[in-house]
């Protein structure tokens, strides 16, 4: 097995380990095929891109806002724009379910803020 097919077939292994425990398989696809079909992706894109979204279910996995990601990437699919050859999440149309992810974890930090940290005291 060449060095290449070798790394790929790590990958993909490691990536579905990965994906297997967050629940977001058919969704990091879809996304970065909807990317990568607008941006005429090679290899080296698709897999930053497949990268980037495994980073952001990790960090809403943390949170526990998975389930806000999701419907954000999902109305992202349905909305996005592809224009001259540039990818763009549509914010406007999202706005919504956005504001909900970031609410989330905002809300779900597992950080003490301590009597300092806090930018509203109550």
């Amino acid at each position: 097995m060449g060095r290449f097919a070798n790394l790929a077939l790590r990958f993909l292994v490691v990536g579905s380990l990965t994906l297997g425990g967050t629940g977001c398989g058919s969704l990091l696809q879809d996304r970065c095929d909807a990317v990568c079909e607008c941006e005429n992706c090679g290899d080296r894109e698709r897999e930053a891109c497949e990268v980037e979204v495994e980073g952001d279910f990790e960090v809403a996995d943390i949170y526990e806002c998975t389930e806000q990601l999701e419907a954000y990437f999902e109305c992202n699919l349905q909305e996005f724009s592809c224009e001259d050859g540039r990818y763009s999440d549509d914010l406007e149309r999202c706005d919504r379910e956005f504001d909900d992810y970031e609410a989330c974890r905002r809300n779900t930090s597992a950080r003490d803020r301590g009597p300092y940290g806090n930018p509203t005291p109550e």
